[in-house]
């Protein structure tokens, strides 16, 4: 066996699988898995319910991470989020990113994690091009514009206030508050999807290129699994969760 091949295998005996992939495949070929269970449910069921998971911008246990990210995927799949939809997330690096991600990653989702200093005219670009049905943003940033000069309608925008600062305007029924649609959430948390390797887990955005870097679910899940990710980047926050260690956000916040 090769030591690329026993990496591989590694790195699959680590994940917990809904169905096992091919062995030794770095794509994991053949494998059904919810990364989001990986990141959190696993160390609940495990018994680690009251350590601490996040800690820095927020703190959150496993428990308590379990809770706000199920509540969100569950307002987002009422609000027509399912499995291989397009979700624009433009938020600054952080507690509120890391949530978002992962309830998507929750519902089978695909996060299309943007730069946060990505102006109107890239926003209206990325809607049209992938056209969305829901999307979470931070008020601070051009999304009105962006919706303005979009051709494409995105049903409901989920909206983090800036605080402190003046609050964006919202439009009814289109804009909802975070906070309001987490609460929603708790009423009906989503469980976890059942993911085939193949479909893509997450797309990045590079903001020189304009293009998005897209992840498949296979990979990504081996990816964090083996870890050496760059510090700051989605699969190193991805890493951090599944092998258990906690996750500091005090230098995402910087």
């Amino acid at each position: 066996m090769s030591d690329d091949s026993h990496r591989v295998r590694r790195a699959a005996d680590a994940l917990r699988w809904i169905r096992r992939p091919t062995p030794g495949d770095p794509d994991g070929a053949g494998g059904v898995i919810n990364l989001c269970y990986n990141a959190v449910d696993r160390h609940v069921v495990a018994g680690r319910a009251d350590e601490t998971a996040v800690t820095g911008e927020r703190t959150w246990s496993y428990a308590a991470l379990l809770e706000d990210v199920a509540a969100l995927a569950g307002a987002l799949r009422m609000l027509g989020a399912a499995e291989r939809s397009p979700v624009p997330l433009l938020l600054p690096a952080g507690a509120d990113l890391t949530v978002a991600t992962l309830a998507c990653l929750r519902l089978g989702a695909v996060p299309h994690v943007l730069p946060v200093g990505l102006d109107a005219g890239g926003l209206a670009a990325v809607l049209d091009g992938s056209r969305p049905g829901v999307m979470l943003v931070a008020g601070g940033t051009p999304w009105r514009e962006a919706l303005e000069r979009s051709e494409h309608e995105v049903g409901s925008v989920v909206v983090r206030q800036p605080s402190p600062g003046p609050a964006a305007e919202l439009t009814e029924p289109r804009d909802l508050e975070w906070d309001f649609v987490a609460r929603a959430g708790r009423n009906d948390p989503a469980p976890c999807a059942r993911v085939a390797s193949e479909e893509p887990a997450y797309a990045v955005l590079d903001g020189r290129s304009g293009e998005f870097a897209v992840e498949k679910t296979g990979r990504a899940g081996l990816l964090a699994a083996a870890g050496g990710a760059a510090d700051g980047t989605l699969p190193a926050l991805l890493a951090s969760l599944v092998s258990g260690s906690v996750l500091d956000l005090a230098p995402l916040a910087r």
